[in-house]
């Protein structure tokens, strides 16, 4: 039985468009960095320059062109999402200590807020300001600039990335294993995350269009994408626990794999 399904699932991918490699469970990708210690969440600057949170280091890095740590800010505990706002500020989520922390080269680093509940996945965008997933509260909350918080969602399972869509819908993925849609109007409700198999999604999770979602899980070693209408397909398997997502300046997906220390980069096609 195992071997039909197999083979039905690479049948199924081949005729969708789907690499030969993902129908076959190959990680496939081009690694772009290596040796790095449980990478989490990544986030490019306004000079295209990726920074990396390495949870298993308590520091994130800035990557040069050929993956090497150019940069390295220290003191976070598990550092976890990463994001830049319109002033070049890089937020990140403290994952071990509950707090979210800014830095700039000319402060360094500081704590803007403390006592949330493993924060995770961090967004930015000029509509939502700083979002945060408050994993162990179950919350989806908004950090101001002088660290207040207000809750903008609550009542998910274990909430650790969030993305917005073109509408205003926010996404949010679960380790619980579900990734929910959050209305302008707050209403919640789940995409059918079944679907596509996912068992714990993790960190990354990107806006693909007006109505889709990229997410990485690691519970499958595979990034999907879910669509609101209900379709569903996994994009590329056989990655060693994949935790961040990031969209590349030149359009590559990047992938950060847990598992192996890695950030793999996929081709903009089909991705």
């Amino acid at each position: 039985m195992k071997k039909r399904t197999v083979l039905a699932l690479f049948l199924l991918c081949l005729l969708a468009g789907y690499p030969a490699w993902a129908a076959r469970g190959e990680a496939g990708g081009e690694v772009v960095a290596a040796g790095l210690s449980a990478p989490v969440g990544m986030a490019h600057d306004a000079q295209g320059r990726l920074w990396v949170a390495e949870w298993g280091a308590d520091r994130i890095v800035r990557l040069d062109e050929r993956g090497r740590r150019a940069e390295v800010i220290a003191g976070i505990a598990q550092p976890a999402g990463l994001a830049f706002d319109a002033d070049g500020t890089l937020w990140a989520a403290g994952y071990g200590d509950g707090r979210i922390y800014a830095w700039t080269p000319e402060q360094g680093l500081r704590v803007v807020a403390a006592g949330l509940s493993a924060p995770t996945g961090l967004f930015w965008s000029a509509e939502t300001g700083l979002l945060a997933a408050n994993r162990n509260a179950g919350e989806l909350v908004r950090i101001q600039p002088d660290g207040t918080r207000e809750v903008v969602s609550s009542g998910h399972r274990l909430p650790v990335g969030v993305t917005r869509l073109a509408d205003g819908s926010l996404a949010v993925s679960c380790y619980g294993g579900s990734v929910d849609m959050v209305a302008p109007d707050g209403a919640v409700r789940s995409l059918p995350a079944a679907a596509a198999g996912l068992v714990r999604p993790g960190v990354g999770i990107l806006a693909a269009g007006p109505d889709s979602v990229l997410v990485a899980d690691n519970g499958a070693d595979a990034v999907a994408r879910l669509e609101r209408e209900g379709r569903a397909a996994v994009l590329a398997s056989g990655l060693a626990s994949p935790v961040g997502l990031a969209r590349a300046p030149d359009g590559r997906l990047l992938v950060a794999t847990w598992g192996d220390g890695t950030v793999r980069a996929f081709p903009r096609e089909g991705f």
